[in-house]
């Protein structure tokens, strides 16, 4: 099978709607080192992240608005210092961040101004603020995930790491790979069969230098899903170049700026030398 006829197979992969024994398959091709299917993935993931963003828009319950504009309203004016400036235009390609970003400054606006407002806020309306601003987020950071996403497909100098875990008699052995993406300095960290872990410990990435004197670099933290993976995108700290390994540790939430234990090491790979 090639990479042009796995195409519709990975989008149903990152969907996980693909039969088991076509997992298989794709995962032990993606595993061998494909850079071609890796962005494939990387894309398709990016997509479902982004399919929130065509649902419709939810209204929030009539009383919660009427209870929040009235107690607004019936406050005295306030004056926002720098409120005359000229206010900055931003550029076309950016518009759609621009209005989701001015939506969740709004949003946090209105939630600070009525707390404020209210020495005994209504605690059902307080929750449903704190419920938008939280649904506002995660959609920001999807739509971030999907601009790195767009940037790593079409990167010119991309190479493909692969994890593979130091246990080798364990017979459902997690495995990962990063599309390390040098153009943008980023890294798109994707896991299988990594188990959940209890809210006490996290799972923590690590940028590993050459040289034996050399710190491992905190690089993120996360814990996977249900079924055991997780992906996301990684910014390599400017400046820093000559990354040898790539490592996931097990550590006590919310990880530390050093690993605890070697033993806590889940998954490692070898970031390949450049051609000369």
């Amino acid at each position: 099978m090639t990479c042009d006829q796995r195409r519709d197979n990975i989008f149903l992969y990152a969907a996980g709607a693909l039969e088991p024994a076509e997992r298989n398959e794709l995962r032990a091709h993606l595993s061998g080192g494909c850079a071609t299917c890796a962005g494939t993935l990387a894309q398709a993931e990016a997509t479902l992240s982004d399919l929130p963003l065509a649902l419709p828009p939810v209204t929030p319950p009539p009383e919660a608005r009427d209870r929040l504009m009235s107690r607004i309203t019936a406050a005295p004016s306030l004056r926002i210092a720098g409120a005359a400036r000229e206010p900055v235009r931003p550029r076309t390609g950016n518009i759609a961040r621009w209005a989701l970003v001015s939506a969740l400054t709004g949003i946090a606006a209105g939630i600070i101004l009525a707390f404020a407002l209210l020495p005994e806020p209504d605690k059902k309306v307080r929750d449903e603020l704190a419920d938008a601003k939280s649904r506002l987020e995660k959609l920001d950071a999807q739509i971030t995930s999907a601009q790195d996403a767009i940037k790593t497909v079409n990167a010119e100098k991309l190479r493909l790491v692969s994890l593979e875990s130091p246990n080798r008699q364990d017979p459902k052995q997690p495995t990962g790979r990063i599309l390390y993406d040098e153009d943008n300095g980023l890294w798109h960290v994707r896991v299988v069969d990594l188990k959940p872990l209890p809210k006490e410990k996290i799972y923590e990435l690590w940028f590993i230098l050459p040289g034996t004197g050399a710190k491992p670099i905190a690089a993120g933290t996360f814990n996977t899903n249900a079924d055991g993976t997780h992906s996301m995108f990684v910014k390599i700290p400017p400046g820093l170049k000559d990354i040898s390994l790539g490592a996931i540790t097990e550590e006590p939430a919310p990880g530390g700026e050093q690993p605890t234990q070697p033993t806590n090491l889940k998954l490692a790979g070898q970031v390949e030398k450049k051609p000369a």
